[in-house]
């Protein structure tokens, strides 16, 4: 193979195209500039014989310098001589390729992140959201501490941690727990352990406490509750968005956070109806949950105002510092505290919703589907989605409408009370 270029040649090389290094009848060497400057040898060979002879290229890795002439010959000559076999230098290099990349998926094969991948690229029933959600999981909160373990290594206390700097949000550890166990049985059924050491772990979990609400739900309580009534009733305030989102929050069924996010494409006044999307909860199928609130007479009467002021668009109740966004749900709190003069932990904003649950069944009897359907619960069965919220929507009206006119008998007795005083 007769020498064209040196290396100091190669150096001083600058003009973008094939410069040929050295060759014979079988195939030649040359260097090749892009025109970013980048520079790499490639060799040119002809495979096959007769009419079936092809020309091909085979490029050496990496470029220069990495590589150098003397090495770029080295490997010409390798490669002409399997040429001279009859076998493509090309395939045989992809297949070398693929044979160290099996060898490393092998090797690394056990690792608790790649067991994972495997795990999850198997699930193709699995809707996107879902597996979306499994990654989230395992990328925050479960990959920092065994993703790079071998499965093997994988202990109880290692799980444990994983639950441990989940304390604080209980839903997601025993999330972050169920990933890991899947992702472990996996490994099991493939045979890289002996058993899935997070399996049975539940244990492990934080104590998940249902929440509660402080309110005034009961008989005895109906006092307190007319007060509260009177004084949201005349609540004034720095921010008007914030008084009347308490007043409408009293009326309805609603969270604190939903009431806030209220908008008034949503709201049909002339129906006396407010249609939204509940991101809270999912419909069997996993799709948002649309919710129908009815509103009561009294309801209509304190949104029809905001309505004319704002001529219906934008938020129901919004920011002031913000005119295109809304309050936040915390700001009902404090008003409720500073505002109305409650001591914290003895009332909350969700309270509202919590005297309604209590008051529509338990002193109105309202049933407790129509009830369920009013709190923007998730019904069972395969009707509860579709058929029990078309067809109860007058009930719930009903209920609405005598929840109000009930809040209303008891602020008037409060406000007669409060005036003999």
């Amino acid at each position: 193979m007769a020498t064209q270029l040196t290396t100091l040649q190669i150096d001083a090389l600058k003009m973008p195209g094939k410069h040929r290094v050295g060759g014979d009848g079988v195939g030649y060497l040359y260097l090749e500039i892009s025109k970013a400057g980048g520079k790499v040898f490639r060799l040119k060979y002809r495979l096959g014989e007769g009419e079936g002879r092809k020309e091909k290229r085979y490029t050496i890795e990496p470029p220069y310098p990495q590589t150098s002439l003397k090495d770029a010959r080295e490997e010409a000559r390798k490669v002409l001589a399997l040429v001279a076999q009859g076998i493509d230098p090309t395939a045989a290099k992809h297949a070398a390729k693929e044979e160290a990349r099996q060898a490393t998926v092998l090797a690394q094969g056990n690792i608790f992140r790649v067991v994972a991948d495997r795990y999850l690229n198997k699930k193709t029933q699995l809707a996107d959201s879902t597996l979306a959600q499994y990654r989230r999981a395992l990328e925050n909160h479960v990959y920092p501490v065994i993703g790079e373990m071998p499965v093997t290594d994988i202990k109880v206390s290692h799980v444990d941690v994983i639950v441990q700097r989940l304390k604080g949000k209980p839903t997601m550890a025993r999330y972050a727990l169920g990933v890991t166990k899947a992702v472990l049985g996996y490994a099991e059924v493939l045979e890289l352990v002996p058993r899935n050491v997070a399996h049975g772990k539940s244990e492990l979990l934080p104590d998940h406490a249902t929440k509660s609400h402080p309110a005034f739900a009961k008989p005895g309580q109906y006092a307190q509750l007319a007060e509260l009534m009177r004084k949201v009733d005349a609540y004034q305030g720095t921010n008007p968005s914030v008084g009347n989102a308490l007043r409408l929050l009293a009326r309805i069924a609603c969270r604190p956070g939903e009431i806030v996010a209220m908008h008034w494409r949503d709201v049909n006044l002339e129906k006396g109806e407010w249609r939204y999307t509940i991101t809270k909860t999912k419909n069997s199928d996993g799709a948002p949950k649309l919710q129908f609130v009815p509103l009561s007479r009294q309801s209509v009467a304190i949104l029809r105002p905001l309505h004319e002021a704002s001529e219906g668009r934008g938020y129901v109740f919004p920011s002031p510092n913000n005119p295109a966004g809304h309050i936040q749900a915390d700001s009902l709190l404090v008003a409720l505290i500073d505002g109305l003069g409650y001591k914290r932990g003895t009332i909350t904003a969700h309270g509202f919703r919590s005297s309604f649950q209590s008051i529509a069944y338990e002193k109105l009897g309202v049933d407790q589907v129509t009830l369920e359907l009013m709190l923007g619960h998730k019904m069972p069965g395969v009707l509860g989605d579709t058929y029990l919220r078309a067809e109860m929507e007058g009930q719930r009206r009903d209920a609405a409408q005598r929840y109000s006119d009930f809040l209303d008998v008891l602020r008037h007795k409060a406000s007669a009370v409060s005036d003999e005083r």
